[in-house]
């Protein structure tokens, strides 16, 4: 099965992909040092952000394209069909996925459908900064008995997660829009808990009244918390982050900090994205921990 996606080249601080019928050309820091190989194919790009030169985090698209959707193919036969996504040009250059997530929907997908061939108890699953839903997706599909509570703090990208949930024809997501703390915050007040936990958090951010987050300074407590909310069947944490300067070995070092490490099982990793040019671009970090219950032990 085809995959709407490519990454046709990337370069002098900017990515050339291909999402459906649309090539766009965005901004890359991670490419910033880097000379692109094929330059001739940047002349068919549909459309190209310009970042603002009053503000660097907004910008405009040079060519104004309507909502579209795309078709990523199934993970590792796991999940048939697709995971499909509304996408759409924002004035902060994304467009409704990060495609080097595709690597950790078939880490959920696959963990997950192995949990389930041994349970029949509804899996519980939480995912925290879910943007517009790939996760999401990826944990509901992987099997009949799963449960996802997807949080994030912004309604407009939770409303178009919804759509997306409608796109892959899923009605059994609970939608939350709060601030993640919060949440976590108010779960373990009702003593709540899940089996695996998801969170890809953003390096800056504000909450629904205004609250900062730093991902550096509020992320070891958060992780602290999640502690709080596994469940005593709990499968794995998968966390990921974009933030320079922050890497798996950052991340492990805040999960020995919370209390997990000593038992689970951790794989650290680097998201990266094939390019057609043969080369990856690195795109930023991550960790997969997996618990030390006999019931998981064929995880991974």
């Amino acid at each position: 099965m085809k995959n709407d996606y490519e990454l046709l080249d990337f370069g002098n601080g900017r990515r050339l992909e291909r999402f459906g019928s649309y090539i766009l050309d965005r901004p890359c820091p991670a490419a910033e040092h880097i000379c692109s190989e094929k330059p001739v194919l940047w002349k068919q790009s549909d459309s190209r952000f310009v970042i603002s030169s009053q503000n660097s985090e907004r910008g405009y698209w040079t060519t104004e394209l309507k909502p579209w959707s795309v078709s990523f193919e199934g993970i590792n036969k796991i999940i048939k069909g697709t995971i499909n996504m509304e996408l759409s040009c924002t004035p902060f250059g994304h467009i409704g996925v990060f495609p080097e997530q595709q690597i950790n929907w078939q880490r959920i997908a696959f963990a997950l459908a192995e949990v389930s061939k041994q349970r029949t108890e509804t899996i519980h699953v939480l995912n925290l900064f879910s943007y517009t839903g790939g996760s999401s997706f990826a944990a509901a599909l992987a099997a009949p008995n799963i449960s996802v509570v997807h949080v994030d703090s912004a309604q407009s990208v939770t409303d178009w997660a919804k759509r997306n949930a409608r796109l892959n024809g899923l009605n059994s997501i609970r939608f939350i829009v709060e601030d993640v703390r919060k949440f976590v915050h108010r779960e373990l007040r009702r003593k709540h808990c899940y089996d695996a936990v998801i969170l890809d958090p953003p390096s800056y951010g504000h909450g629904l009244k205004g609250e900062t987050w730093k991902l550096a300074e509020h992320l070891p407590a958060l992780l602290s918390d999640i502690t709080g909310l596994l469940s005593n069947n709990q499968c794995f944490i998968l966390l990921t982050a974009h933030t320079s300067g922050f890497d798996s070995s950052a991340m492990q070092a805040m999960m020995n900090n919370a209390g997990m490490s000593q038992e689970w099982s951790w794989e650290k990793f680097v998201m990266e994205i094939p390019a057609t040019t043969g080369k990856y671009l690195e795109s930023g970090y991550g960790i997969f921990g997996v618990s030390p219950s006999p019931q998981n032990n064929k995880i991974g």
